[in-house]
């Protein structure tokens, strides 16, 4: 039992495997979101490296982060500005209008609704991104309509995403293990939504990709 248990194929050693796989993508993650404009990019990257390499078996982390990273960067960097821009502009109203008592809460909260929708846009922006060949018109208009049309997969993902910054705030060094965990799980919730609106294999070889399997 123990043999089996600690053997190259066992659940020891899956564990560490998968361990070691959200800490590379983590710590890859972190270093490539330093620049700021680079965010969208290594998120892309992140979420290809987890879908692939950690839910699909398929290849290595660190040269499909970097290969994901250079295909979707320039793309990527557009999308980070603009949205982000966008982000910080909805935050700011939202300081301004609470720190006015006169402010009708129906206003304050609208603009508390927008600046959670356009987060939570950004956890199917990165996927889709990661997939499709798309402008970036098209990316955000997808984005924005899958938001909306998966209602519940979307408060799973903002609170993801808030269970990772609040984790990090409690714990710093989860830095090194929290971005790749939420990558993984974010792939449950997403690769059936991407496998809807992605166009049916033309040719046996393209069905033999691995998001298909």
């Amino acid at each position: 039992m123990l043999e089996e248990l600690f053997s190259l194929n066992g659940p020891y050693a899956r564990a560490m495997n998968w361990l070691w796989n959200m800490l590379v993508i983590s710590v890859l993650w972190a270093v490539c979101c330093i620049p700021v404009f680079t965010i969208g990019a290594a998120s892309t990257a992140a979420y290809y490296a987890a879908a692939k390499c950690v839910r699909r078996h398929t290849g290595k982390v660190v040269p499909e982060f970097f290969s994901a990273f250079r295909l979707n960067f320039r793309q990527a960097a557009m999308c980070t500005l603009l949205w982000g821009f966008l982000i910080i502009l909805l935050a700011f109203e939202c300081i301004y209008l609470y720190s006015d008592p006169g402010i009708p809460l129906a206003v304050l909260y609208l603009f508390y609704f927008l600046l959670a929708a356009a987060v939570s846009c950004t956890m199917y922006l990165w996927p889709c991104l990661s997939r499709f060949a798309k402008p970036n018109s098209a990316l955000i208009k997808m984005a924005v309509i899958l938001t909306f049309r998966h209602l519940i997969t979307t408060i799973l993902l903002f609170l993801l995403l808030l269970a990772l910054l609040f984790g990090t705030w409690l714990m710093p060094w989860g830095i090194l293990v929290f971005p790749g965990c939420m990558f993984w799980l974010q792939t449950f919730l997403m690769e059936k939504i991407l496998l809807q609106n992605s166009p049916k294999p033309a040719t046996p070889e393209e069905a033999e990709k691995w998001y298909f399997q």
